[in-house]
């Protein structure tokens, strides 16, 4: 399972277009939709089935317990080429960022050396919502009221999707040396599929928080995380697994890219409240537009 990346200059673009895709976007009913999800181990269809309150039950442990739950195996391998052909043609856009942990302009309250200040240097290309040609499959995919219904029951909470531009639902391509670095999300719950993994490299790491975490107790862990002194929850996602976690209380980042190969996923952004968008602070620092030349 691979997607052909042709480098221009510094930034790839899918598939052997150097500019728009003339490909005809994938137009699914409502059954085709379904039948992209591997629907024996994953019943989205069927909540009641005892298969789909099993997978819940194990994901609400998970997620207690890690702060993330994996589904393998969650779209098979003809799905999944089928969402590729959403991003042939099109070119990421490349981000090079300094920032804080929180993706918030420093605070002069606290002193440069603080967790709150401390900054990170990330490296990332993204596929914008923006970007996604009309009638694309993965924004489809996003509105599905089956996946959402699932990923709720995991949450524990009404899920409702993000209406930023943007940032409610992209893809990331990550080559060698590229590295997301540690972060907290401002929307509160991500699912990620996993469309092509790195050969070397590009493991999703974490440090679980808690709803009520004292601000000390989350400036210490934060420090313990920069310092490389943290125990770490680590997930190496496979082609076709879609993992979820709770990235506003969750620290975590992709590590770096280490093979020539690279690590291209989808990014569904769920929120509790209507009409969530990302701040301005976290736009301008994810720099979706694309730089004039």
């Amino acid at each position: 399972l691979l997607l052909l990346l042709l480098v221009l200059g510094s930034q790839p673009v899918l598939g052997g277009s150097t500019g728009d895709c003339d490909t005809p976007a994938f137009q699914p009913s409502s059954q085709s939709l379904l039948s992209l999800f591997n629907l024996k181990k994953y019943p989205l269809d069927d909540p009641g089935h005892v298969q789909f309150r099993s997978v819940v039950q194990l994901c609400q442990e998970s997620l207690q317990r890690e702060g993330a739950c994996v589904l393998p195996d969650f779209m098979p391998r003809d799905a999944l080429l089928q969402v590729q052909t959403d991003l042939l043609g099109l070119k990421p856009v490349l981000s090079e960022k300094n920032h804080t942990v929180f993706q918030l302009p420093v605070d002069p309250s606290f002193p440069d050396t603080h967790a709150r200040n401390r900054m990170v240097e990330a490296k990332i290309s993204f596929i914008p919502r923006s970007m996604l040609k009309a009638g694309n499959l993965i924004e489809q995919i996003y509105a599905m009221p089956e996946l959402k219904n699932l990923l709720s029951d995991i949450a524990g909470h009404d899920l409702k999707l993000s209406q930023d531009k943007d940032g409610s639902v992209y893809a990331t391509v990550n080559l060698k040396d590229y590295r997301t670095a540690w972060h907290f999300d401002e929307h509160p719950f991500s699912a990620v599929l996993m469309i092509q993994p790195a050969d070397v490299g590009g493991r999703f790491e974490m440090s679980m928080g808690t709803d009520n975490e004292e601000d000390y107790v989350l400036y210490e862990r934060i420090d313990s995380v920069l310092d490389g002194d943290a125990v770490l929850h680590t997930i190496n996602p496979r082609a076709g697994t879609l993992y979820f976690f709770q990235g506003n209380k969750t620290l975590h980042q992709v590590e770096t890219i280490h093979s020539k190969s690279a690590r291209i996923s989808v990014v569904f952004a769920f929120a509790l409240e209507d009409n969530f968008q990302n701040s301005d602070s976290v736009r301008g620092d994810n720099k979706w537009e694309k730089e004039e030349n």
